[in-house]
């Protein structure tokens, strides 16, 4: 499962407008492998950062053959950028290895998935189908409090 994920909802969600937010498009020989949504936040007296400047891959996607190629350029974008920390929240097991790959650590999130009872039918089980959904910080809040 994944929401709509096309130009116009993209734009809609991570409008050229926003100053902090990069859209990234990663390319090899001239064909679209994939993208990122990213920030760089400087944190003044966060209560979770301080003072930190935090990275966030804040929405991406690709094929699962091209994840780790997708979150190795972003990450390396958001190093060269000098951030002290980069943070992403993604649900989708196929998603883990990539950023595995790319040295981040796991961790629990803080945020909660709450599903209609609709949904909660189609994804039953819930337990077993619920990684197989492609969710990531775009699909809740976005790119605020970061």
């Amino acid at each position: 499962m994944i929401a709509v994920r096309d130009s116009a909802s993209l734009n809609r969600l991570y409008p050229k407008i926003l100053p902090r937010l990069k859209r990234l498009r990663i390319v090899r020989k001239g064909h679209c492998l994939g993208w990122a949504s990213i920030l760089r936040t400087q944190m003044q007296n966060d209560r979770h950062f301080g003072n930190l400047c935090v990275g966030t891959i804040v929405d991406c996607l690709s094929r699962p053959d091209d994840a780790d190629l997708v979150i190795a350029s972003a990450s390396k974008f958001l190093e060269r950028s000098n951030v002290d920390l980069i943070v992403s929240n993604q649900l989708h097991q196929q998603w883990q290895p990539a950023f595995d790959n790319a040295g981040f650590l796991s961790a629990r999130s803080n945020f909660v998935l709450a599903t209609s009872p609709e949904l909660t039918k189609l994804l039953d089980p819930v337990t077993q189908n619920i990684t197989r959904t492609h969710i990531n910080r775009g699909d809740g809040d976005g790119p605020i409090h970061l």
